[in-house]
């Protein structure tokens, strides 16, 4: 029998617009693009997108604030209007990294907010947010391989945050309920997922 489970469209947000995923990483954690093409990488802004998906039958998005992650400001107003016009359930993430950033996202009318930079550098605040949300918060390990393990990365994708299980196995005694776990280098590839990361993952 087939395990049932959800899809969520993926809706990356830069400067108010919403873009092709992997320009969008470019544009604001690489600093890498030309500035005649950042055109054809719009795909509209973000109401319009999530619409989009909803007219396409999706029940769910995850919105993803390149800016707010990258530090470069953040497309909260965008996000607000995004959501509250849609009928959606949506989970956001992006530069979630305190009480006041936590209270904002909370506030812009999500079902979910992913918390992923706090782990590596917070993770007291981290366990206090578990405990106080609780299946409201998801956590946001992204990781890249090397020499055949895993690692985390934050900030973007560019810090090195050692290994991922040792972090994993302390989110799992926190009590953390929610995971999304991403390959880096799947990501906005149009690629199959790294399946056997994801195996580990719940092992």
């Amino acid at each position: 029998m087939t395990t049932p489970f959800d899809i969520y469209p993926s809706i990356d947000i830069v400067s108010g617009f919403a873009m092709v995923s992997q320009a969008a990483i470019k544009m604001t954690l690489e600093n890498s693009y030309d500035q005649s093409h950042v055109s054809k990488m719009i795909l509209g802004t973000p109401t319009e997108v999530i619409n989009k998906w909803q007219n396409e039958g999706a029940k769910k998005v995850h919105i993803v604030d390149l800016n707010a992650a990258a530090g470069t400001g953040d497309n909260y107003q965008a996000v607000k209007q995004a959501i509250s016009m849609s009928h959606v359930r949506a989970q956001v993430c992006g530069g979630i990294r305190d009480d006041r950033t936590l209270e904002r996202a909370l506030n812009l009318g999500c079902e979910r907010v992913n918390i992923g930079t706090a782990v590596l550098e917070n993770i007291k605040w981290c366990e206090k947010v578990i405990k106080e949300h609780g299946n409201k918060i998801a956590i946001a390990l992204d990781v890249k391989q090397v020499n055949g393990d895993y690692y985390l990365t934050s900030r973007g994708w560019r810090v090195n945050g050692g290994l991922l299980w040792p972090v994993l196995d302390k989110l799992n005694k926190l009590g953390c309920l929610r995971y999304v776990v991403t390959d880096v280098e799947k990501g906005g590839m149009l690629s199959k997922p790294n399946f056997n990361l994801l195996k580990k993952s719940l092992c």
